[in-house]
This record gives structure tokens, sequence and C-alpha cells, in this order.
């Protein structure tokens, strides 16, 4: 048992020491968005952030007669923004056989553990790459049409945002999810169900047991923490990050925005410029866009985010307006930097492509009024003074990695977003 406990602490070294930064780098690099945003570690009290912030101005700065009354003393208003901290998790699994195996060799250790590591590191990125294009609600999809008692779950509007195209994109085989009335919300009768198939035109999915026969059109599909989930405490509805749906918005996804409420004054200051049903993208809606927010609120567009099919529709936008010139004439190239992933422009704005982001959408936003508050970066858990736990039950070992953060915006007003572009988009399921 001595010798064991000895090996568990090695172990605890390497997973300490080669790779707990390396999951941050790696995480980062792929969550282009969490790159445009400020940094914060500091203000935390408790389990939340609190600091005001002004949203509108001191209306006694006016003309006056020569000799005449001064206008009554007026302030700005100011009101408490409130970011509440949000838990992030990722959990591995090391059976003591390969331990064993490898007890002596930090190396081969690190080959065993390095797949688990790497796993660990696309999942946190997936998950967090959709909720920070999210709005907090955790949505994977909305129901399309009511199922009936069947364990065919027909689906739309992938991040709840309407569109008929590849409802299932975050759907996975083996996950378990659960349906829920979005009045309340509330978790329908029957609880959680684990997911069997995906299907590859992005409609549906199928489900181990029948959908409750009070599931209806548009219900939420969420994560559930297990198969027997029943209750909405163990789904993580509304416990994600506050991501760009609900930053950039007016009071369509967030009414309340981390404690202010936008539908009233001096809380509509907070709401974002939102120009709905585009159709054909044009560079006059985005520069629209552009200059909505700069008068507005002085707003300076720093980037503009989209996903790929829309920046195809962009550079469908400018196929007319192509030139071969010399030596290009003999080689002609229909392609543009995007075939090499490389950075487009708007203007001399950056376009930043997202997977994740929702189809026919593009987030125009000032990257300096955007915060990550940061609790914890990312590390493993070892308040136990060992990363590695036993797992109860098995001749095995756990360890938990976890990452506290949460995110915001200190002036909505200055960012905008546009709707209901049309695009050609490409049912892709995400790995």
């Amino acid at each position: 048992m001595a010798g064991q406990s000895t090996g568990v602490g090695a172990f605890d070294e390497v997973l300490k020491i080669r790779y707990e930064k390396g999951i941050v780098d790696a995480l980062n690099q792929e969550q282009p968005v969490l790159n445009l945003m400020k940094k914060e570690t500091e203000g935390w009290s408790g389990k939340q952030v609190t600091f005001p912030g002004k949203l509108t101005r001191n209306f006694a700065a006016a003309a006056t007669a020569e000799g005449g009354n001064l206008h009554d003393a007026g302030a700005q208003a100011y009101k408490d923004f409130v970011i509440p901290v949000k838990y992030n998790h990722g959990r591995i699994q090391l059976t003591a056989a390969v331990m064993k195996a490898s007890e002596n060799s930090k190396g081969a250790f690190a080959r065993a553990l390095g797949s688990e590591i790497d796993g660990l590191v696309l999942d946190l990125a997936n998950y967090r790459g959709r909720v920070v294009m999210g709005y907090g609600a955790s949505v994977l999809c909305l129901t399309n049409g009511d199922p009936g008692t069947t364990t065919t779950i027909t689906v739309d509007s992938p991040l709840g945002v309407a569109g008929s195209v590849n409802g299932n994109k975050y759907i996975q085989p083996g996950m378990y999810v659960a349906v829920l009335n979005p009045s309340g919300p509330a978790i329908r009768a029957g609880g959680a169900r684990t997911v069997s198939t995906v299907a590859a035109d992005g409609n549906s999915f199928t489900i181990s047991a029948a959908a409750d026969a009070a599931v209806a059109d548009n219900d939420w599909v969420v994560i559930a923490n297990s198969a027997t989930s029943t209750t909405l405490a163990d789904t993580t509805t509304n416990l994600e990050q506050m991501g760009l749906l609900g930053i950039v918005d007016g009071t369509t996804y967030v009414s309340t925005f981390h404690g202010i409420d936008r539908s009233a004054s001096p809380g509509t200051q907070l709401q974002s410029v939102v120009i709905s049903s585009v159709g054909a993208l044009s560079a006059d809606v985005i520069q629209r866009g552009i200059d909505s927010v700069y008068q507005k609120a002085r707003g300076k567009t720093s980037h503009l985010i989209m996903e790929h099919a829309t920046r195809r529709a962009y550079l469908t936008m400018m196929e007319n307006d192509r030139r071969y010139m010399g030596a290009s004439l003999m080689k002609p190239d229909a392609g543009s930097a995007a075939a090499k992933m490389a950075d487009l422009r708007f203007g001399e704005i950056p376009i930043v492509v997202d997977k994740d982001c929702p189809y026919g959408t593009i987030f125009g936003v000032e990257a300096d009024t955007m915060t990550r508050w940061i609790l914890t970066e990312g590390e493993w858990a070892d308040e136990t003074g060992a990363i590695l736990r036993f797992v109860a039950n098995q001749d095995s070992y756990e360890a938990i990695y976890r990452i506290f953060d949460n995110f915001s915006c200190e002036n909505g007003a200055r960012n905008f977003r546009l709707d209901g572009i049309t695009v050609n988009a490409v049912v892709v399921h995400l790995n």
C-alpha cells in the first residue's frame, strides 16, 4: 500500500507540472472570442464581482441665458453590475493497472495520460466555445414539433437561435439530455434521457427511452448531469457563463443583464444595436451597424465575429468586384485568404471566424468593453493534498480540472448584432 501511495504522489507531480498550464494554453488557442476579452482577476467578493456602471449622462450641462438661472444640479446615473461566478469542471479517470505499469517511469505515465489530457482539452474547448456564444441558459437546440411518445426527437434552432439547419449540432451520442418547458423553465416529466444516435442530416437524434407526452414544440434541449436527472438543478440550465447572445442584445435573450433591467431606464442604455431580418448580406448593412453604435454610444467596432457560412456570404458579396491582373491572368485563383483560414477584414476591422457562432449572425464588438472575470484560470483540484483521488468501489483514480469565471460587458450599446443573414449553411456535426 505504501508503494502505491508513493506512485500516486509521483503521478500528481506529473499532472501539476507537466499538464496544468498546458491545458490553459491549449484552451485559449481554441477559443478566439475569449482571447478578445480583457482578463480581470481582481474584485471578487465571495462568489461575485460588484461594480457600478454609468448608464446616463448629467443633463444639467446645457446653455443658459446671460445672468440667468443655472440648471438644477444633475448627476450621472449609476447601477451596480453583479457578476456571479460560474463553474466549469472536467474529469479524467485512470485505472490502477495503467498506473502500476508505468509506476517507475514518469515518461510512460505521461504517454498513458496524454490521450486523456488531450481529450479533456478538446472537450472543454468545444463546451466553452458554445457557451461563449450563448446567453447563459445552456440551450443546445429547440424541439421541432411534438415528438409524441417516441424515441426520435426532431430539432432545429441550434443555441436557441431561429433556424432550420443542423439543429443537432451540439448533440453527441452518449450525452445526457433533458427537455425543458421554457416557461419557468421546468424539466418535463420523466427526466433525462441518454442520446443513442445523431442523424447525419442534422435534424434529429434518438434517445434511450420514449419522450414524455408533455414535450412540445420549441421546448429547450439542455445537458443533464446523469441519465437519472429529474430536477432542473440536475441540468446546466442557467448555470453557464454569459455569452455573446446575452452580451450583445437588446431584450431578446437576456432582459436582466447581470442584475440590471435592460427594459427600463436607465438600463436601456445597456441595449445593443440589433438589426434583425437582414437577408442578403451587404457592405451597407455592416456599415449601418458600425455607424449606429458610434452614433449611439461612440462605439468603435474592433472586431466582426461570424460563423464560416456567414464568412462565405461575405466573400460572395464581393465576387463581382474581384479582378485578375498581370501574371494572375494565366493562373487565376478563385479563392481568397479564407482558403488557408487566414484573416479577412472589412475596412481595417478584422473578421474573427468561430465555428460556434450562430448561423446567419454577425457580432460587431468593441473588445475593450468586454471582460472575462477570472476566479480560477484553470487548475487541478488538490485541496486534500493530492490531485489523484481514489474512485469508490473501483481500483481506479480520478482527477478534476476546473475553471471558475464569467463574462460581462460594461457598455452593451457600443456593440451591435446582425441577425437573419441569408447563408448557405453546411450540416457539419461537431466532434
